[in-house]
């Protein structure tokens, strides 16, 4: 998936199956290598991926010292989250990019695009050697944390159940009792062979049995 906002492409991996009022989902999410420096990953390289693992680096394209990563530092170098105070762990529910989509149709009810811009920050020896942050540490400050999202209403995915499960459940019903109906046949058809072979054996064994009585008793008859 192609993301205007990042520059980039990402692709998007399977994580577990969720539901929206009684939709069936599967969850997709950015996976932890998307966001490899370049050599740990190296096919991450075309991207500027050549600091700190799970940033995003915007430097080239956006003319300034910014890098997007997931909020709080999801999947990212511990090292920006504890050279911060206050910041709270991450949550991979509630921090990471997520795209609930229903499998047999494509179509997507749940989607939040989130993100965290941050710009770097570095030590200089010039103008801030007085400044309050001339001993600040190399590090990343976060400056923004975007949700983009768009979620499917109760009403819409109350449509969809009518329009499609239950078309494929009715099919399904019938499929199931048509072969429920050729299996009972299969049943009767082998019971009617069963009873007509039966029946032949004992009628053979009958004549047999005529047969037998006939050649020891011969009629006679009177001239």
């Amino acid at each position: 998936v192609f993301v205007d906002s990042l520059f980039r492409s990402v692709n998007l991996t399977y994580q577990k199956s969720v539901s929206r009022y009684s939709v069936s989902l599967y969850r997709y999410v950015i996976p932890h290598w998307e966001l490899l420096n370049d050599t740990v990953y190296p096919l991450n390289a075309e991207w500027y991926a050549n600091w700190f693992y799970g940033l995003l680096n915007l430097t080239s394209p956006e003319q300034a010292p910014i890098f997007m990563s997931k909020p709080r530092f999801l999947d990212a170098t511990p090292e920006f989250r504890t050279n911060l105070t206050g910041m709270k762990e991450p949550d991979d529910e509630s921090d990471n990019t997520m795209m609930d989509a229903e499998p047999l149709t494509g179509f997507v009810f749940n989607v939040h695009k989130r993100l965290q811009i941050n710009v770097r920050l570095q030590q200089n020896s010039g103008w801030l050697l007085w400044s309050p942050v001339a001993n600040v540490r190399d590090t990343l400050v976060p400056i923004v944390f975007v949700d983009e999202t768009a979620s499917a209403s109760k009403s819409t995915c109350d449509e969809f159940v009518d329009k499609v499960y239950k078309p494929i459940k009715i099919v399904n019903d019938v499929r199931w009792a048509l072969v429920a109906l050729g299996s009972a046949m299969v049943v009767v058809s082998a019971s009617l062979m069963i009873c007509w072979t039966l029946r032949k054996k004992r009628l053979g064994q009958s004549l047999d049995e005529m047969r037998l009585i006939s050649s020891e008793h011969p009629s006679t008859q009177d001239f």
